[in-house]
């Protein structure tokens, strides 16, 4: 895909990437040079460290030439350590890349190619699972968002969303009190204030073994609490959360998200 001069008033946005991580070092580097490697080449990338004791720092640091800004220091969980990338991120675009994942060289360049009309839109793609090498899938989620069935889950990975500056600073930051759908609490801020998801078609490799699927039955239940939190319909969530534990009674449980 080569570049078609889409421009934020008049010029190409610059997309700020922002990568929280903790004792990373064996799968951060990936995730690094995934971000380097980008057709798109107005990018900012972002390190947050919550003061890793596993050589991550020292990882980072000898990368720091690729980085706009980084720190190592204690946090208090990813949502603090996504806030404090937005805190200092300059890009018109922003992104959250987990450290265990990867982009599709031109994931950022289909990002910014779905955002070039402006206004308010969340940008989001294709998630492709792999286990410890990135070449071999074992999984792919396209989905597109379904409001209807926001139960079952919002049908894409965050991983995967760009979102314009401007849409924080309508909806919000991350809300620090969560632990695992920090994500969902804050798409579904997005959807009730009227922002709309636009499939962009842009590829993320998603690690498998992450914290929502270690903890995939708290996970599902953090998520189905924001939606009863943000007024969706008691009787579709009570059917959802019955169905899961039907499903992993009878062994059948596959990842809602």
């Amino acid at each position: 895909m080569s570049h078609p001069g889409v421009s934020f008033s008049g010029r190409p946005p610059l997309v700020s990437i922002i990568t929280a991580c903790f004792n990373a070092r064996k799968s951060l580097e990936a995730a690094l040079q995934s971000v380097k490697d980008q057709t798109y080449p107005n990018i900012e990338h972002i390190v947050i460290d919550g003061g890793s004791q596993d050589g991550t720092e020292e990882l980072i640091r000898g990368r720091r030439n690729d980085l706009a800004y980084w720190v190592s220091e204690p946090d208090r969980g990813i949502a603090d350590a996504w806030n404090k990338g937005l805190a200092v991120a300059k890009g018109d675009i922003v992104a959250t890349l987990n450290a265990d994942d990867i982009y599709h060289p031109e994931a950022v360049e289909a990002a910014v190619v779905a955002l070039s009309g402006g206004g308010r839109c969340i940008a989001y793609g294709i998630t492709r699972f792999f286990e410890d090498d990135p070449g071999k899938v074992i999984a792919e989620n396209a989905m597109k968002f379904e409001p209807s069935l926001l139960e079952y889950g919002f049908g894409f990975m965050h991983t995967t969303c760009f979102v314009p500056k401007a849409v924080y600073g309508e909806v919000g930051w991350f809300d620090t009190r969560y632990r695992i759908a920090i994500d969902t609490d804050f798409l579904l801020r997005c959807h009730y204030l009227g922002i709309p998801f636009l499939h962009a078609g842009n590829v993320t490799f998603m690690r498998t073994g992450g914290l929502s699927q270690k903890r995939r039955t708290q996970a599902y239940q953090e998520y189905l609490l924001q939606l009863y939190r943000h007024g969706y319909p008691r009787t579709k969530i009570l059917r959802a959360w019955l169905g899961h534990w039907k499903a992993k009674a009878l062994g059948r449980l596959s990842d809602p998200y």
